[in-house]
């Protein structure tokens, strides 16, 4: 009986994953069409939209600002996170509970929900 739970949460957590891949799976081939518009199935093949958007400085400007934020993100990320899992797994903190929960809290909330949230709170 375990088994066949167990093989049930592997389908279910593929066929979610696949469920969210979805959208790359018309944009990205749609991203290499030769048309003057995005389309899918895409005709013919072009990089046109790629070398398009390496003449426009302002969009390398806005690619290597995400890639400088998203490199201290990271960093920063893992030094405090490393730092607060290694004291709270080590150290016997008054309120450990609750700072454990605090912590692991982002984890239950879809990004999904939350990326529709946000959108809606910010338009």
């Amino acid at each position: 009986m375990m088994k066949t739970f167990g093989g049930l949460r592997v389908a279910v957590a593929v066929l979610a994953i696949i469920y969210i891949l979805i959208p790359l799976i018309v944009v990205i081939p749609a991203s290499f069409t030769s048309a003057n518009y995005p389309s899918f199935p895409a005709e013919g093949f072009s990089l046109q939209w790629y070398a398009k958007i390496l003449e426009r400085p302002e969009f390398l400007e806005a690619f290597l600002n995400s890639a400088k934020f998203a490199a201290l993100a990271a960093l920063f990320s893992v030094i405090f996170g490393t730092l607060g899992a290694l004291g709270i797994a080590k150290y016997d903190i008054p309120g450990k509970s609750y700072i454990t929960a605090l912590l692991t809290s982002p984890l239950s909330v879809p990004q999904l929900v939350l990326g529709i949230a946000l959108l809606m709170y910010f338009t």
